[in-house]
């Protein structure tokens, strides 16, 4: 009889948390060591816009790159980052009425005409 040794690549967990985000959370992801973890779909918070996953490499949190960062040796979160949106106040405490624009005046042309005399020279043609 004869043995054989038979070695199966450690495999790792990423699983995400929304972080008030109104979506059903993604499927954990069960990786090697260096492989791609696919990019759940866009999540929603209401008043929020969705930033990005963010993840704890060597103790240091980053937004992580799907097409770039790949699995490393640990299970890992990534985690759901959001940036509130700016929004209109539906009812503003001091309204202010906008101010009408005034119309424009067309200016008055001048009652008189001005002459200008050069000394030592004449006028040869006077526009009218």
């Amino acid at each position: 009889m004869n043995f054989y040794a038979q070695w199966a690549a450690d495999s790792y967990t990423i699983q995400f948390t929304l972080n008030g985000g109104d979506s059903e959370i993604p499927v954990a992801q069960v990786l090697r060591v260096g492989e791609y973890v696919t990019e759940p779909a866009v999540r929603k918070r209401a008043g929020y816009l969705f930033q990005g996953w963010q993840g704890s490499v060597d103790g240091e949190e980053i937004m992580w790159d799907f097409n770039q960062d790949t699995v490393s040796d640990q299970d890992m979160t990534l985690t759901a980052v959001w940036k509130q949106a700016n929004s209109i106040p539906v009812d503003p405490v001091n309204p202010v009425t906008p101010v009408t624009p005034s119309i424009p005046v067309t200016p008055a042309l001048p009652n008189h005409q001005h002459t200008v005399e050069n000394k030592g020279y004449q006028t040869v043609q006077k526009n009218k």
